[in-house]
């Protein structure tokens, strides 16, 4: 198997953090580490979680929803940055 890191953090060359790290961080799949599909599984498991926590403290599922969106599309654009950082 291909060990190469498609974690948008390590694509960016931003931090050196395996994908394995990011697939126990977030309880994944293992077998989404090491492949593309690895960033759209931690996010929406980071969006599934703040979400979550938002609703917990009281937020309405509008405003969950409202900020988790933004949250998303912030994540997606660093994501897309380091994707064509990495060519």
């Amino acid at each position: 198997m291909d060990k190469r890191n498609y974690n948008y953090m390590a694509m960016a060359n931003k931090m050196p953090i395996d994908d394995m790290d990011v697939v126990e961080a977030f309880n994944l799949d293992p077998k989404v580490a090491y492949t593309p599909e690895i960033n759209t599984a931690a996010l929406n498991e980071a969006m599934r979680r703040l979400k979550s926590s938002l609703l917990e403290e009281g937020s309405t599922e509008e405003q969950a929803n409202t900020e988790v969106a933004m949250y998303r599309d912030a994540v997606m654009e660093q994501i897309n940055t380091a994707k064509k950082m990495a060519g």
